[in-house]
């Protein structure tokens, strides 16, 4: 949003509104609403259409409605087998009675009052010949409201929270909103050209704003929140476009890539390369020959051979004189990492060295020499990469596994460690899925969904010093895969690739739902497993026992197990509070067959190659995210012999999904049963990676799908990346478009101060107009 009044009038404390004041700018402060401009984009999250009130005699049963009528009266109860109070507000307007249903919230008997008049807006239920309402807004009509502004209209409804009372906050919203518009919206200058509104049917921006606070049909409606959806979706792609820009203008590497070694490596291998895999290669050869650095995502599922593509790409830095740097979060899975490319490269002559923390001091130096003269080709570890006196002759690719799992700094100092490193990445580039490292490492001393930028801009400010104008080739990679819209928004600025193809060998895991009931005869099948030599995962989700959630835990069940249900074989126990060294001797221990059944909360989700494990059985598998579950199932079906995920469950849910009937989830949206139905369905029926991603996402929201509600690019206001891909897609369409046109922006300028101004707070990346 842009206009003549953008950097003072729209920017002003909020109680300059005329009609505000510091009273009402206390409440609206609250809400988070501290500016003019703060107002305009507070969005309603619902509307009451109030053009058309029922009669609570023609309500109808099942429907979501909307009501008006007066307080006659209160029925409290109380429901002993739930120890719920129930609280029945009695409305009447001369058709018939309504009862507003509150649970345990005695107190609204002495708000709701004898005499006040509602609108209601909620779901009907007929019960035992009485009219009730529940999952409703209300809101207290009083004599002197603006008809025109809270009744006989499409009425916005705002999200408030439990300090502003809806009698009071929703007219005052509405009211204030009003007057800002009328005062505003005038003056706003549209920021896109004319043929792309037109080309995209989108109204401009005074129509847009005024009708998505108070629209005049719902027609009007739907137009308004594309128009904004747009904008959100076109300054987001924007900003990742010109970071993708930015870096392909950088000097890189260009690596020789017409390699007879690789194809050796390649005619090499036990095994065929599928389809996918070569695809992959290809991509990252194609980057590594030009003179741009890359800066790849790969992503691919548990299982579908990154290890292989990413040691392909290490072999042409080899081939090139180059070194390369591999982290993993992990020392075991450090350890997989060089035990396997070892193992692949041992007649190439290439020298792989494991530097992890755990590593004797001695053999540490040796390495480190190694690593300086450049002796070492290959060097793989953890954060022991990262540390003071790791210094690599000749560094030219930089692979971090399992990327999301670092913070910015950890990635930033990795490829800090190239003597010819330049480090002028923008922070889209090196902040990825930051909200999993918890801010540790923020220099800014915020959580990093506030503080990521000034870190990364920290970071490029400490490296410049060193810097001599060459970037080594980034490839990160994850497995989880990600649905093309949440790429689209988190990965925008990458080159993305994608394993989507299986390797002909690998087993399909048969994944079942089972209830406690059934937990004695499973018990017995993981017993005749164990005997014909494989071995077993247990998964609970707590490590101690909760009496809140009731649920079972790792360290009580190891104990109860042992003793009771396989005294007969060796169980280890595995779970975040074990320090790191403690889990790696677990995980070593199951590795090397010492342990028959390792009892295990989530710490396994990202571990080492087990190739004997057969049976990944999960308990409370509904406490548990769909991104997890298939993480989990990924540690078996490794090996040659069949494997089972065998996920267990309450009994009604346990019935519902072998029911075979669908899960329709519109139902009951809130529902914890059906939601975990569903999940768990979902890994019943497929074990395709991206569509059980996808299916996490609807389930879930952008917002909570790897915790991206604190990934400050996600923060859109009205756009849904899930139900909105549409616009997503043609908005980074138009983007693009103008930026291979007019990378600075000058034939738009007010699409080059809105961005600007938009992202002032968050990038340090371009320089525009």
């Amino acid at each position: 949003m842009e206009t003549k009044f953008l950097l003072n009038e729209i920017s002003l404390p909020v109680k300059y509104l005329k009609g505000v004041g510091e009273k009402r700018a206390e409440i609206l402060a609250s809400l988070g609403i501290k500016q003019i401009e703060d107002l305009l984009q507070y969005y309603p999250r619902i509307y009451q259409d109030r053009r058309h009130i029922k009669h609570i005699f023609n309500l109808l049963d099942g429907e979501k409605e909307t009501l008006q009528g007066t307080i006659i009266g209160h029925h409290k109860s109380r429901l002993p087998r739930k120890k719920i109070e129930l609280l029945k507000v009695i409305i009447s307007d001369g058709t018939g009675y309504a009862s507003l249903l509150f649970f345990n919230q005695p107190k609204m008997e002495k708000y709701l009052t004898k005499g006040l008049k509602l609108i209601i807006s909620g779901r009907i239920r007929r019960f035992r010949g009485e009219t009730q309402i529940t999952d409703f807004d209300y809101e207290i009509l009083h004599q002197e409201d603006n008809e025109l502004l809270h009744h006989n209209r499409i009425v916005p409804i705002y999200p408030l929270t439990q300090e502003v009372s809806p009698s009071i906050g929703q007219r005052l919203i509405r009211t204030v909103v009003k007057k800002a518009l009328d005062i505003y919206s005038p003056q706003l200058i549209e920021i896109f050209p004319r043929e792309i509104l037109s080309k995209h049917q989108l109204p401009d921006i005074r129509f847009a704003l005024n009708n998505i606070h108070f629209p005049t049909s719902w027609t009007a409606y739907k137009s308004a929140r594309a128009r904004l959806i747009f904008e959100e979706f076109f300054l987001l792609q924007l900003a990742l476009g010109m970071t993708k820009k930015k870096v392909e203008e950088e000097k890189g590497i260009k690596f020789q890539t017409d390699l007879k070694s690789l194809t050796s490596f390649v005619q090499s291998l036990p095994f065929t390369l599928t389809q996918a895999q070569m695809r992959v290669i290809k991509e990252i050869l194609a980057d590594m020959g030009s003179a741009r650095p890359m800066n790849r995502l790969l992503h691919g599922d548990v299982g579908s051979g990154k290890t292989i593509v990413a040691t392909c790409a290490a072999i042409t830095a080899y081939e090139n004189g180059y070194q390369t740097a591999i982290m993993a979060p992990t020392e075991i899975l450090a350890e997989q990492h060089s035990l396997n490319i070892h193992r692949l490269l041992s007649h190439f002559g290439i020298k792989v060295a494991l530097l992890t923390s755990s590593i004797k001091k001695s053999e540490r130096e040796e390495i480190l020499t190694q690593i300086k003269n450049g002796e070492v080709n290959i060097a793989i570890g953890t954060h022991a990469l990262i540390q003071e006196g790791v210094e690599f002759k000749k560094l030219g690719l930089c692979v971090i596994d399992e990327q999301h799992r670092f913070g910015v700094m950890q990635r930033a100092e990795l490829k800090s460690k190239a003597k010819e490193t330049c480090l002028v990445e923008t922070c889209l580039v090196e902040t990825r899925l930051v909200e999993t490292c918890l801010a540790e490492t923020c220099l800014a001393g915020t959580r990093c969904a506030e503080g990521y930028f000034a870190e990364t801009r920290s970071v490029e400010a400490h490296l410049a010093e060193t810097c001599q104008g060459v970037c080594p080739d980034v490839l990160v990679m994850t497995a989880t895969p990600i649905p093309r819209t949440l790429a689209l928004t988190l990965y925008g600025d990458l080159d993305t690739s994608v394993i989507d193809e299986m390797p002909p060998n690998r087993q399909k895991v048969i994944t079942k739902s089972r209830s406690e009931k059934d937990l004695p005869k499973i018990f017995a099948f993981i017993k005749e497993e164990i005997k014909n030599g494989r071995q077993v995962y247990l998964v609970y989700p707590l490590v101690e026992e909760s009496e809140e959630l009731e649920l079972k835990a790792a360290t009580r069940m190891f104990e109860e197990l042992q003793k009771n249900a396989f005294p007969e074989f060796k169980l280890g126990l595995l779970h975040g509070q074990l320090k790191s060294n403690e889990k790696d001797k677990v995980m070593k221990d199951f590795y090397d067959k010492e342990i028959d059944i390792l009892v295990s909360t989530t710490v396994i989700e990202v571990g080492i190659d087990v190739p004997n494990a057969t049976i990944m059985l999960i308990e409370h598998a509904e406490r548990f995210g769909l991104a997890q579950l298939h993480q989990l199932r990924g540690r078996v079906g490794r090996g040659v012999h069949k494997s089972y995920c065998i996920l267990v469950t309450k009994k009604a849910i346990a019935e519902l999904v072998n029911s075979g009937l669908p899960i329709n989830l519109q139902e009951d949206p809130d529902s914890t049963i059906l939601k975990g139905a569903k999940r768990l369905a979902t890994m019943c029926q497929t074990s395709d990676g991206f569509e059980i991603a996808q299916v996490d996402l609807e389930l879930r929201g952008a917002g909570e799908f790897f915790g991206t509600r604190q990934h400050g690019m996600l923060r859109l206001k009205l756009g849904n990346i899930i139900y909105d891909a549409k616009w997503l897609e043609l908005a980074r369409k138009e983007a693009f478009n103008m930026l291979d046109n007019d990378p600075s922006l000058k034939a738009y300028p007010s699409i080059s101060k809105t961005f600007a101004y938009q992202f002032k707070d968050k990038l340090d990346l371009v320089e525009i107009g």
